[in-house]
């Protein structure tokens, strides 16, 4: 979640949220609104995670997985899946596919971004 990462750069680095908003530029009170779980505009996720000293990826990854501190469950839970009636059965399959291609969009704009930077 972007608020805990924010919370968890900050503190790390021994800064209030004024210090974070006076280094990073972003209004305190839109930090603090951030740190509750708002999602932040791209634009101040930036300069917060530029002020942090962490690149914005950091901030928007889903999980802790990337850290080693993420341990999955998710060979355990699908195996209850063939418990689900069809209709809820469905629904997993189709989160599973908007995932995937979410996946693969993202990593064709990656393809067409480091094409272009060349």
């Amino acid at each position: 979640m972007i608020a805990t990462k924010i919370v968890e750069g900050r503190t790390r680095k021994g800064l209030s949220q004024g210090d974070l908003a006076k280094i990073s530029g972003v209004y305190k009170s839109t930090i603090q609104r951030y740190e509750k779980g708002v999602r932040p505009i791209r634009k101040n996720l930036e300069k917060i995670a530029k002020a942090l000293g962490k690149p914005i990826e950091y901030f928007l990854q889903e999980n802790e997985e990337s850290t080693g501190n993420y341990k999955s469950n998710l060979p355990e839970k699908m195996k209850k899946v063939v418990q689900f009636s069809d209709s809820e059965q469905r629904a997993v399959e189709f989160v599973i596919d908007q995932i995937l291609e979410k996946r693969r969009v993202l990593g064709d704009l990656t393809e067409i971004v480091s094409h272009a930077k060349r």
